[in-house]
């Protein structure tokens, strides 16, 4: 009697653990699927991040459901992995990489217009054929890639940041809903612009590819240029780059930059200005393009990298610049020329919009400054 007595109280408790575990399965998968809810529900809101995003008549975006969605980042992935890994390098038929080949690194975003200008300036310019271009993107495009094709003119590699909101676009480094709900305290400051914050990762990024993870440039000790997608570079950069390259160890060798852009060119002033050569600290109303370092350089930024990640600015050049006072005694000195060779196209129909871009390029560069260019003596 006491053995089946015994019998039943462990049958008993065996049903009421089968129980628990039963409603414990049923409350885990009403989890599971209010998690999914959540997700479908915030698609909306990414196409909304997503369209600021890629606010641009020269952007086409693609809507599609939201499984498509998870299936076409997936496939992206697996592609970009895969082209960051093969690391090739296109048109090598156009000559070895050797000390003598300039390594040009080119931030390409999603504004496919600003993009076809800056590689059609960069086809004009003389001596590019012996350069290397390197397009870093933060935005897979069949578009910009169609672009990048096309290019015949120079030897030329594609990597693509492999943490950008467009591969993440529900959790961090994207757009994250959970920033302000898990701990953080969010009501004292303005909340985290992802896509702000993706242009100071993308570039950290990107560095670090060039000199610490490409076999092509394991030796390379020279200076890397780096350009944006809304640049344009004149027919002559390249030699005025090499100029800088050639006077600095006699004019200023404690420079840590050059810098192709570092004032807003004048047009009156340009014909008079655009040979002078000019050693500045790098400040604050300076223009970060066409800025120029070597690996040098780079090592030293790269030990305070804590510094530079943490620095509360969504702006890789402030960023850098605020390493100056723990690196290099409070100052960066740049070497420069004060005819800009590397000019900026996008702030001209941002601020006025009778100032297309168009009009920028076709009006200011090409009719006004191409003629104190390579001028016959």
């Amino acid at each position: 009697m006491i053995i089946h007595l015994h019998n039943l109280i462990f049958l008993y408790r065996l049903i009421s653990i089968l129980i628990v575990l039963t409603i414990m399965y049923e409350i885990y998968q009403q989890m599971k699927l209010d998690k999914q809810k959540k997700i479908i529900n915030q698609y909306n809101i990414y196409y909304v991040n997503l369209r600021s995003y890629v606010n641009n008549k020269n952007v086409t975006e693609r809507p599609f459901s939201m499984t498509e969605e998870i299936h076409t980042i997936k496939e992206m992935k697996t592609q970009i992995k895969r082209i960051n890994l093969g690391q090739k390098i296109y048109n090598m038929f156009l000559g070895p990489i050797d000390h003598k080949t300039q390594i040009i690194v080119i931030q390409v975003r999603s504004n496919l217009f600003y993009f076809q200008k800056l590689l059609a300036s960069l086809k004009k310019a003389r001596g590019i054929s012996k350069s290397l271009l390197v397009f870093s993107h933060d935005y897979y495009d069949s578009d910009i890639n169609n672009a990048v094709k096309s290019v015949n003119f120079a030897k030329y590699m594609q990597i693509f940041y492999p943490y950008s909101i467009q591969l993440y676009p529900n959790v961090y480094p994207g757009y994250d809903s959970k920033l302000c709900t898990e701990g953080y305290v969010c009501t004292s400051s303005e909340a985290r612009d992802a896509a702000l914050a993706q242009e100071k990762h993308h570039w950290w990024w990107q560095a670090n590819q060039i000199f610490d993870n490409m076999p092509v440039t394991n030796n390379y000790y020279f200076d890397v240029l780096f350009l944006e997608e809304s640049n344009y570079v004149t027919e002559d950069f390249l030699y005025a780059y090499k100029l800088l390259q050639g006077v600095r160890p006699k004019l200023c060798s404690y420079c840590e930059l050059l810098s192709l852009g570092a004032h807003k060119p004048q047009l009156i002033e340009y014909q008079k200005s655009r040979a002078r050569l000019i050693v500045e600290i790098w400040t604050d109303n300076m223009l970060r393009i066409g800025i120029a370092f070597n690996r040098d350089i780079w090592n030293a930024v790269k030990s305070w990298r804590r510094d530079f990640c943490y620095y509360n600015d969504y702006n890789w050049d402030v960023s850098l610049r605020s390493l100056g006072s723990r690196k290099w005694n409070r100052n960066i000195f740049v070497l420069g020329i004060l005819g800009s060779r590397v000019l900026e196209i996008e702030k001209c129909d941002s601020r006025n919009a009778s100032c297309t871009a168009d009009n920028f390029v076709d009006t200011c560069l090409l009719n006004r400054y191409q003629r104190t260019y390579f001028q016959k003596k």
